[in-house]
């Protein structure tokens, strides 16, 4: 994921989920397509991401009407694990992750919820494939044995100039 001062940049962080082709039916969170962004945590730091249903087309970073996606994500650290699930909004069109991280690496696994089915039709499914993107914040802070480190290595660095002169 792309940030900008920690804030995540909607217009790189965006995708859309597809059925897959193998099987026609629309439900089930495996009969979707998956997409992936990766993040590092360079030091403990707040992480707040939104996953928002919809397109971005008429104004960044806020949905545009007609959104038929239905997903959530996971973050998933360096080996594969879950360490974080998003909690669906009340409006079913956004998912919502906000806590801290350790230092490490991370992937952000975006996913379908699996379609829905008709309280009418008990025959009726529907599928919920459709555009997102996200928003929100990830706040690497270089905890301070991390700074110390760096400043004894450039201290040294220069050191070393100044001695070959």
């Amino acid at each position: 994921m792309v940030t900008n001062n920690n804030v995540i940049d909607s217009s790189t962080a965006k995708g859309w989920l597809n059925p897959t082709g193998g099987n026609p039916n629309p439900i089930g969170t495996d009969n979707y397509t998956k997409d992936f962004f990766k993040f590092a945590v360079v030091g403990t730091g707040a992480v707040n991401l939104t996953l928002n249903a919809g397109g971005q087309w008429l104004q960044d970073g806020v949905a545009s009407p007609g959104m038929t996606f239905r997903g959530s994500f996971n973050i998933l650290d360096s080996v594969g694990n879950i360490v974080a699930t998003g909690s669906e909004g009340l409006s079913t069109f956004t998912s919502n992750w906000s806590g801290n991280l350790a230092v490490g690496d991370y992937t952000v696994e975006t996913f379908n919820y699996g379609g829905m089915t008709s309280n009418e039709d008990s025959l009726a499914s529907y599928f919920t494939s459709g555009s997102y993107f996200y928003t929100g914040s990830i706040e690497a802070v270089p905890e301070p044995a991390t700074m110390a480190a760096m400043a004894f290595g450039l201290l040294a660095l220069a050191r070393k100039r100044r001695s070959k002169k």
